[in-house]
């Protein structure tokens, strides 16, 4: 994450009625989902525009537009990835704490002499819409 290493120890997942994307944030420590909206860098949140289509486990998701990496390293400034990020869902769970496994990917890139990058997987609790 701008060019430091970031790892993920906690995972939440939400559906945001605004824009009718679904949002899973990469967290250093364990949040609750009344605090999602609280929590403090650095996190990673993905945001995965289903286009109003009900997502399916398996399918991998990117290009176009469909999937926006929001890099928060410390500090007041984040950085939105959209080329060469996909996240594939293995498992969909949107029953109360369910949880959401998938795989995130998003090739190494350089934006604003920063380096950015991930491949990792994730469990995310379901906090359901905000």
């Amino acid at each position: 994450m701008a060019g430091k290493p970031f790892a993920p120890h906690a995972a939440l997942a939400v559906f945001d009625i605004s824009f009718k994307d679904i949002q899973i944030y990469l967290l250093t420590k364990p949040a609750q989902c009344s605090d999602l909206f609280f929590v403090n860098p650095p996190y990673i949140k993905v945001n995965v525009d289903t286009g109003g289509k009900p997502l399916a486990a398996g399918g991998t998701i990117s290009g176009d537009g469909s999937v926006q990496v929001d890099f928060h390293p410390p500090g007041p400034k984040y950085y939105g990835i959209q080329p060469s990020a996909s996240v594939t869902f293995t498992r969909i769970d949107p029953n109360a704490n369910g949880v959401w496994h998938g795989h995130l990917v998003v090739k190494r890139q350089q934006f604003e002499g920063k380096t950015f990058a991930y491949d990792g997987t994730f469990a995310a609790r379901w906090c359901g819409h905000d």
